[in-house]
């Protein structure tokens, strides 16, 4: 031993000088509850600050929206939000986006959908559920204004049954998604 310390087989057989011994060995220093409690305050804290900055974002914008009578605020934040939504699906796996709907009743039918199709189950239902409740749309033109990446009207052509259904939408990101997913479904010959 050297210095209180054993030596290894490669240790040098010179001894260490007094100046080279960086003395005995200090334990780390274990994680106690005051370290654990100060944690847990950072966290709540930057969670307070970031729904304080939430709050006060969402309120500024809804005051100065109060004030904008034409809505073209609200129009630009939401093509805004739409073309960021959009642009997070980059496998291109949602063809809806909508809060889709659920009908709670114990006696409410399943609607048969293809398996292809329920992922988006949801989504589609409140397509079911809107388009079908002015009647049968069999033989009828149909238009779908803000038809975004075109789900809600691809189902509503194979399963609502129109003689024409056209979709229109003002996201230029959503227009190529559905021409681009159409164009691999049904490549031109």
């Amino acid at each position: 031993m050297l210095f209180g310390r054993k030596s290894s087989p490669r240790a040098s057989p010179l001894p260490l000088k007094k100046s080279d011994d960086p003395g005995p060995i200090k334990p780390k220093k274990k994680c106690t509850l005051k370290m654990l409690a100060l944690g847990l305050v950072g966290i709540m804290f930057f969670r307070f600050f970031l729904t304080m900055a939430g709050r006060i974002v969402f309120s500024t914008f809804v005051f100065v929206a109060s004030f904008d009578k034409s809505g073209s605020l609200d129009r630009f934040v939401n093509h805004a939000f739409y073309q960021i939504l959009d642009g997070l699906d980059t496998q291109g796996e949602l063809t809806c986006m909508n809060w889709g709907y659920v009908d709670l009743s114990p006696d409410a039918p399943k609607i048969e959908m293809d398996a292809s199709d329920e992922p988006e189950r949801w989504c589609l239902q409140m397509y079911n559920k809107i388009a079908s409740a002015p009647g049968d749309l069999t033989g009828l033109n149909v238009l779908e204004v803000g038809s975004g990446r075109g789900g809600g009207s691809s189902y509503t052509k194979r399963y609502l049954h129109p003689a024409k259904m056209t979709g229109l939408d003002y996201s230029s990101k959503a227009v190529d998604f559905l021409t681009r997913k159409t164009r691999q479904k049904h490549p031109r010959r």
